[in-house]
């Protein structure tokens, strides 16, 4: 079945993405012959967009939700132990709310969630003891200084105290217990390709494959493309390979390694792997890179520069799924009479379908179908070019200027929204034509598809909405698109939405 999925993927040839038989040329033994046995258990629908999550990441950050439980919930039972249930003082209940905040934050500062996965449990049990033990000697010393101890009951301290250890203890093993299971199912492995430029891609995956068989999947080795101007090279399988099996398989890590001539096409490699939605690492001894550094660190123990981070790793991923069902199904039952009566106004105005349906770029690449009310001329025949709407467009209808004024016609995209192929904010999608043309003249245009498009975003509020008839209009949409991507927050979701009810108002370059 997997292996059909290939085949059906395949698309035309000389595209970016091209899988006519490349993919199943890869599976048989191209790019997989130095992949780690089992990586198969990583692979992942393309269209699987929460599946791209970081369990590691996730686990972590469980942790840290758990320990403020933790200490909530056992100062709660020891009061109730100690003064049955009388109403908590003002005073405990704003003691218990620091202790909380000490505890995460010296946890945190401690490295107890980062080596979640790597220590053991009387490690992980001694981080827990010293973090706790250091918020409740700061507690004891503000009381002091304060000369409020008198306020506290020894016995609820003492019995707040030792149920928090107990708790901390419970947890760790438990964590311990799960991820031990977790690897040898192989849930926590990071699936990595490795992209060799120049050479020194099989000394990085003989490292890699030397390391603990649990912790990740090797893809294989790839080619910036080089060998293909060297015949005398050994043959490999290049980055569009990789390109292709990013669309059906999820990819964790993607490690880039030049050396010698190699460093000349490095940016150029990394500006296309920017269109991943994967974290790109290169390794640290190549010289000009071109493009900014996230951070250095270390993977497996190699030294790597990270380039492109995933976004939305993590819990981000499900807040974000949330905002966008919630808030869409709040708008969709809100909105509902003025659906209604634009889908009647479309009909009596003009002749054609209320709804126009049009192939975009989703996320990852993947074509979906936008939803819009019509607003232009029903055209039955396929145009070869879109051109985008200019002023005073002879397509557009009478009720279309005044939707596409107010932006009333993106209304249906929340159906998009609540399936899941868009989301509320995000850089909105083009048309396939504008892709094509676009992608061909400005590197990091792809790069705008490693998370969903949305119906508004930080480009349109920015005063980049609407026509673009420039390319440096264009160019500079592309890097709001990535700056939201880079930057993203729940705080600035709801900000951009607030500011595109601002923007409707003042701005006039929508036609």
């Amino acid at each position: 079945m997997k292996t059909g999925l290939m085949k059906r993927a395949s698309v035309s040839a000389g595209s970016a993405y091209d899988l006519d038989d490349r993919a199943g040329r890869i599976a048989d033994g191209g790019a997989f012959a130095h992949a780690a046995p089992g990586w198969h258990r990583a692979k992942a629908g393309a269209r699987a967009f929460a599946s791209a999550g970081d369990p590691a990441r996730m686990l972590a950050d469980g942790l840290w939700v758990a320990d403020a439980l933790i200490v909530l919930v056992s100062a709660l039972i020891a009061y109730v132990l100690r003064h049955g249930l009388a109403p908590i003082p003002l005073e405990v209940f704003s003691t218990i709310l620091l202790a909380l905040v000490l505890t995460l934050n010296v946890m945190h500062f401690s490295g107890a969630y980062t080596s979640a996965l790597e220590e053991g449990l009387l490690a992980q049990i001694g981080r827990s003891v010293r973090a706790w033990s250091a918020a409740f000697t700061v507690l004891i010393v503000i009381a002091y200084l304060t000369r409020t101890s008198e306020d506290y009951s020894r016995l609820w301290v003492a019995g707040w105290y030792g149920l928090a250890l107990a708790g901390f203890a419970m947890l760790r093993a438990w964590s311990i217990s799960q991820t031990r299971r977790w690897k040898r199912q192989g849930r926590l492995a990071r699936t990595v390709a490795i992209v060799e430029l120049g050479g020194g891609g099989k000394e990085l995956l003989a490292r890699l494959q030397s390391s603990d068989p649990g912790q990740l999947h090797l893809v294989g080795l790839f080619s910036g493309d080089l060998a293909a101007a060297n015949p005398a090279a050994e043959p490999k399988s290049g980055i569009r390979e990789l390109f292709a099996l990013s669309r059906l398989f999820r990819i964790d890590e993607v490690l880039v390694v030049a050396s010698g001539d190699g460093a000349a096409a490095l940016p150029g490699v990394l500006r296309k792997l920017g269109t991943i939605p994967t974290n790109v690492r290169v390794c640290p001894w190549v010289a000009e890179l071109g493009t900014p550094v996230r951070d250095i660190g270390w993977f497996l123990h190699s030294p790597v520069l990270t380039i492109h981070r995933k976004p939305l790793n993590g819990w981000n991923r499900v807040i974000k799924r949330l905002e966008d069902v919630v808030l869409a199904a709040v708008l969709m039952v809100l909105l509902a009479p003025l659906l209604l009566l634009i889908a009647l106004a479309i009909k009596l105005d003009s002749p054609g379908p209320v709804l126009f349906r049009q192939q975009r770029l989703g996320f990852n690449n993947n074509t979906i179908v936008v939803f819009k009310f019509r607003s232009m001329k029903h055209c039955t025949g396929p145009e070869e070019e879109v051109p985008q709407a200019q002023r005073r467009d002879p397509r557009v209808t009478r009720l279309g200027r005044v939707l596409r004024r107010l932006s009333l016609d993106e209304l249906p995209q929340l159906f998009n929204v609540l399936m899941g192929d868009m989301s509320l904010v995000g850089p909105r999608p083009h048309a396939l034509a504008h892709n094509d043309q676009y992608s061909a003249l400005i590197d990091d245009y792809l790069g705008r598809h490693r998370v969903q498009p949305g119906i508004t975003g930080l480009a349109q509020v920015k005063g980049f909405r609407g026509e673009t008839d420039t390319l440096d209009k264009m160019q500079r949409r592309v890097e709001f698109d990535l700056a939201y991507i880079d930057n993203w927050s729940i705080l600035m979701d709801l900000r951009i939405m607030l500011m595109t009810g601002v923007s409707l108002v003042f701005h006039r370059d929508v036609y």
